[in-house]
């Protein structure tokens, strides 16, 4: 236990430094007066570091409450084509600077009982992973299809996949793969291991 906090520790440290730099760094260069095209990438950059420090919290925050038993779940009757649609309209202009077409596969669904907006957080950290080691121009596919008494989603693209040997570590908190995003993107594990702890906690499986 105390190495996992040790770990868990230098990961925080590490994950919330590199931002925290950056936002230190071209803070300083705001006070040289640059010109008004480089105040504008400067700001835009800090702002972008900020987002990830946040996200990163709440993302830790997450874990905790899971760990802790102390996620609370809010579940209704509600649409699982609506909730992947109201992420699908956030996740465009992310999908259009990428040059990366979405296809959803799925026709009239019933109603089931989930918390809305955490499985909005798990198809919406679904699609980003695909999105990051998506080839430029490429297709994504969202298909949902029902077997029985179960919804089964499935987010396929033309990434490379996890070689065999790594996929223990998918779901593991701060575990990544050996594989690079196409633009480079740096990513924690944490939002695969959340997607994990929600669907689990919602009586469902993922792989």
């Amino acid at each position: 236990e105390l190495k996992l906090k040790t770990d868990f520790t230098a990961m925080l440290v590490h994950d919330l430094g590199n931002p925290l730099n950056s936002i230190v760094s071209y803070s300083d260069r705001l006070k040289e007066a640059p010109k008004k095209e480089n105040i504008e990438k400067t700001t835009e950059i800090i702002s972008k570091s900020a987002g990830t420090m946040l996200e990163l919290i709440h993302d830790m925050l997450d874990i905790s409450k899971f760990e802790a038993g102390k996620m609370e779940l809010f579940k209704e009757k509600e649409s699982l084509e609506m909730v992947v649609n109201d992420t699908v309209v956030l996740i465009t202009p992310l999908l259009q600077k990428r040059d990366l077409e979405l296809i959803l596969d799925f026709k009239s669904l019933p109603s089931i009982k989930f918390d809305s907006l955490r499985i909005k957080q798990v198809v919406h950290n679904l699609i980003s992973n695909a999105i990051k080691f998506s080839p430029k121009g490429s297709k994504i596919l969202v298909e949902i299809e029902q077997e029985s008494n179960e919804l089964i989603t499935k987010v396929i693209d033309k990434g490379p996949g996890i070689p065999k040997e790594e996929l223990s570590n998918l779901f593991k908190a701060f575990k990544t793969t050996s594989l690079k995003p196409i633009n480079g993107e740096k990513g924690t594990g944490l939002g695969v291991a959340i997607s994990k702890k929600i669907i689990e906690s919602h009586n469902g499986k993922i792989g």
